[in-house]
């Protein structure tokens, strides 16, 4: 029996079977290194005659981890993508702080989101005990549900409403709530806008500010500044490449992707579109006060805009009575519930 013929059918060591192993002669094998060394060799000599521009000698240039790399942004380091490129834009605050504040609390959201923060055991994150309606103001229009039916094959362009007027007004400008502090029905009072605000502040890269009066009788009051961006929509907060803001030597007529001029196109879009989305005024349902920031007078041709506002009682426990001010926008046209 022939050895050579077992080995070769079985796939021993040497043979052309499976997991064999094709013998290289050593002398082979040093030859085929020679030959690499010299490729590189000679690549390395042809970059550095052209200017020292080549692929062997450029600079290395790492990322901070990234997917499956070895540094902070790799795996157990900040997950995928924490070691992307971003583009640091320094902000300027929403307000210029006087020498004369005495600073009270230096809160950084960032730990206190995640608990670390010494004020995190202040944090309560269970619901609240109770929830009231205290009384709705304003009309809301029946939604049209053809609008269902859009899709990318059937598209409805966005119709500009010209004669619809909304009313961003701040908490102590608002009537309602200043009849319902009267009337001691909260301890704090402010919009659905501040309050989302401040739940979501973790998260924020834009700078913002709010205005917090207290009452002699310890009611409390968020506000707004009056110029201020705090109802507008933002664009690209998060995004790794948000939009740069508008500079000093900047014309503001040829600079469109700001984030204010972003901001505003995407509020004035949502607005556009809450109000397209809604039938005409035969299916309005009226609610008991009418909308408390319309002046029948002086209206200059506009109405008021589909939105009832719900004014609301959250019992947050330990005496905190937070009455909030938030908005709907249509009615559904089947079970008639708002």
């Amino acid at each position: 029996v022939d050895s050579s013929n077992v080995r070769a059918a079985g796939g021993g060591q040497g043979g052309p079977g499976a997991g064999g192993k094709r013998f290289v002669p050593q002398a082979r094998k040093r030859a085929q290194n020679a030959a690499r060394l010299r490729q590189l060799n000679a690549r390395r000599e042809s970059n550095q005659n052209n200017g020292g521009v080549g692929r062997f000698n450029q600079p290395q240039r790492t990322r901070a981890g990234g997917r499956g790399g070895r540094g902070p942004g790799g795996r157990g380091g900040g997950g995928r993508g924490a070691g992307q490129w971003r583009d640091r834009i320094d902000r300027q605050a929403s307000v210029s702080v006087r020498p004369d504040w005495r600073r009270v609390e230096d809160i950084d959201l960032g730990k206190l989101s995640k608990g670390t923060s010494p004020l995190s055991n202040l944090v309560d994150n269970s619901p609240p005990k109770s929830v009231q309606d205290l009384l709705f103001a304003g009309f809301l229009d029946q939604y049209n549900d053809q609008y269902d039916k859009v899709s990318t094959r059937t598209p409805a362009p966005l119709k500009r409403v010209e004669t619809k007027e909304f009313y961003p007004v701040t908490t102590t400008d608002d009537p309602v709530i200043e009849k319902l502090a009267i009337e001691g029905k909260g301890t704090v009072f402010a919009t659905d806008a501040i309050v989302s605000h401040l739940m979501t502040c973790a998260r924020s890269i834009y700078p913002w500010d709010i205005v917090v009066q207290k009452l002699p009788t310890g009611a409390l009051f968020f506000d707004k500044r009056d110029a201020s961006q705090f109802d507008y929509l933002t664009v690209h907060e998060t995004s790794n490449t948000p939009p740069a803001p508008l500079g000093s030597r900047d014309n503001e007529e040829d600079q469109i992707n700001t984030p204010e001029r972003l901001s505003l196109e995407a509020t004035m879009i949502n607005q556009n579109f809450t109000q397209q989305i809604l039938r005409s005024q035969k299916y309005r349902s009226n609610f008991d006060l009418p909308n408390p920031f319309w002046d029948e007078e002086d209206n200059d041709g506009m109405e008021p805009a589909s939105v009832a506002y719900r004014y609301r009682k959250f019992d947050l426990g330990d005496g905190v009575e937070l009455v909030a001010r938030t908005e709907l926008h249509g009615l559904a046209k089947d079970n008639k519930k708002v």
